[in-house]
């Protein structure tokens, strides 16, 4: 899968609404072998976790606020899945299930990446809302200490199938499995097994593994040759591997006491957990001037003020937010000691003046909170050309799993553009090229995600001037040509904003088109 997107405006997205108790058996990934059922309620930490509504793997409770999984089962926006803790019987109701939203993921920065093992660090970390209420049926599960020495025999928990291609039960379920010696289970995989995974007799994947009468959490099922194989153990992530990771990545960090950087660039790229924007402080700045900012911080809070402004009511600085749950949700910027803070470590800062020269103003941001899900971009551009083209990956070949891009145009004056793709080869889509975008200022950003499999040689994309030649083709397009005008009428959005002066109407619209 793939998603590519371009950014040009106002998107909210609706709240789902709590599932029903339903079970995909399709999709379920867990298989719990020759397993008995548990006894009711005998693993409190148990958490039933669901995609899109439909059962899909299972996690444990480690805190009020937080549940750790296998960052396999965590590949979707966090929009996409509800966590049910207290559940023993999947498609009934008992009256004692606590449903929570997921609001943040954080994958192991190292999962799946380049230079590591396919599923080394298969770890990652939820957070809910509202925070699980701890009682007789739901408590946290017991974490090992780094260096942790696991039991001969472990349990694996789940609602995973009891047979391989079998269908799989509706009550919680437990097996015992044997470790297995770290030789032998490289032998069995060709040396494919990583120092931070467990071995265990046959493979179960989905579920926690706990160890001892405490039931403390010693692995977490990540891979395996098919289901209870012989001669292939299931591996497991070491719970006492990612200790430390695991109490950092939950602990809330606080703002900077003052900021770190001090930016005077018009655009540019910020990386910080703090920074003053301090741009032509006490000077002018030319007419139908445009900076584009990103910024990206660590944590998943940022709060933005602004400090002072020579700004007028016909100028404008907007923030973009760039996380998976607001994606191109903005707010505008006006009013000198105004806070405004946002749940996204990615934010674009634009600004935009009006056809007259106007003066210069300071912006500080703070980050502060949890590390974020947002990873970093693989792939990064900014330009402000008039016209130009551009291709992904830059060097040919093929793009990466998990890549995460972000392509700015941001042309010096404010004159229609079109964005129109040259080449188109993703999964999914194939070769089916997108239909051409209009700019109406010229501004436009474009992101572009993979996932972990299945890598294509990427696309191509051209922005030039708004002539009369293609407004006649956008607006009355053949049958064999694939283009389209994108205007608010015809999709239902509303503008970005309007700063003008005189008889300049420095309109911008921004768009979300995402193409899967």
């Amino acid at each position: 899968m793939y998603t590519i997107e371009v950014l040009i405006t106002l998107l909210m997205g609706a709240s789902a609404a709590l599932p029903s108790k339903q079970i995909d058996i399709s999709a379920n990934p867990d298989l719990i072998v020759g397993g008995a059922e548990a006894t009711l309620h005998e693993f409190k930490f148990i958490v039933d976790m669901r995609k899109i509504g439909l059962h899909y793997c299972v996690g444990s409770v480690i805190s009020q606020e937080w549940v750790v999984i296998a960052a396999h089962c965590a590949q979707n926006p966090a929009s996409s899945y509800t966590l049910t803790a207290g559940d023993h019987n999947i498609v009934e109701i008992e009256g004692v299930e606590q449903v929570r939203y997921v609001v943040n993921i954080l994958i192991h920065p190292n999962y799946s990446r380049p230079g590591f093992l396919s599923y080394e660090n298969d770890i990652a970390l939820m957070k809910v809302s509202p925070p699980f209420e701890f009682n007789e049926y739901v408590q946290p599960v017991i974490l090992p200490e780094a260096g942790f020495d696991p039991t001969d025999i472990a349990t694996v928990i789940g609602w995973g199938a009891l047979t391989e291609g079998g269908e799989s039960p509706s009550k919680l379920m437990k097996v015992d499995v044997p470790f297995v010696d770290d030789a032998t289970c490289n032998e069995s995989y060709g040396g494919a097994v990583a120092a931070s995974m467990g071995k265990a007799g046959n493979i179960h994947s989905g579920g926690p593994m706990v160890c001892g009468a405490d039931q403390t959490l010693c692995g977490i099922v990540s891979w395996g040759n098919g289901c209870a194989r012989e001669g292939y153990p299931g591996v497991y992530t070491e719970t006492s591997y990612f200790i430390e990771w695991i109490r950092g990545a939950k602990t809330p960090m606080e703002e900077d006491a003052s900021p770190v950087q001090i930016i005077t660039s018009c655009g540019g790229r910020i990386q910080s957990t703090s920074a003053a924007i301090n741009f032509q402080i006490g000077d002018s700045i030319g007419p139908n001037q445009r900076c584009i900012w990103t910024v990206e911080a660590p944590y998943d809070a940022l709060r933005f003020q602004l400090i002072s402004s020579g700004l007028s009511d016909y100028d404008a600085i907007y923030l973009t937010n760039f996380s998976q749950a607001d994606l191109g949700c903005q707010q505008r910027l006006s009013i000198v000691g105004q806070n405004y803070t946002v749940s996204s470590s990615v934010v674009i800062i634009t600004l935009a003046v009006g056809n007259v020269s106007t003066s210069g103003f300071s912006l500080e941001f703070y980050s502060s909170g949890f590390r974020h899900d947002t990873p970093n971009f693989t792939g990064y551009l900014a330009t402000s050309e008039k016209t130009g083209s551009y291709t992904y990956p830059e060097d040919g070949g093929s793009y990466l799993d998990n890549e995460n891009t972000l392509f700015i145009i941001a042309t010096p004056t404010p004159q229609p553009r079109i964005l129109s793709f040259t080449k188109f080869d993703v999964e999914v889509c194939g070769n089916n090229l997108p239909p051409d975008i209009m700019l109406e200022e010229g501004i436009g950003l474009l992101s572009f995600q993979s996932d972990h499999i299945i890598a294509r040689s990427g696309f191509a994309f051209q922005w030039m001037y708004f002539s009369h030649e293609i407004r006649i083709l956008l607006t009355h397009p053949g049958e064999e040509d694939g283009a389209a005008l994108l205007g608010p009428r015809q999709h239902n959005f509303s503008s970005f904003y309007n700063a003008s002066r005189g008889k300049s109407t420095g309109k911008v619209f921004h768009w979300y088109l995402s193409f899967t």
